[in-house]
């Protein structure tokens, strides 16, 4: 859980300071939305994504073929 709010936290932080910039708000009051916005949001998109086939558990029971791409030797 922990290591995916660090990938999408990014994300989040753009949109809120979007949301920030349409709404008009400044100062501290704009800090607040987007520090406390990109928690909760990071929050939600990552619980979101978990149930998805998107997720790194799901990523990682797929099985892959016999075939594996070598490389040549030089």
């Amino acid at each position: 859980m922990g290591a995916a709010i660090y990938v999408i936290h990014l994300l989040v932080t753009i949109y809120m300071n979007n949301i920030v910039a349409i709404l008009g708000v400044k100062t501290v009051a704009a800090d607040g939305i987007v520090f406390f916005g990109t928690i909760i949001g990071s929050i939600i998109l990552m619980f979101i994504i978990e149930k998805t086939p998107l997720s790194f558990a799901n990523l990682r029971r797929i099985k892959f073929g016999k075939n594996k791409a070598t490389c040549r030797e030089a």
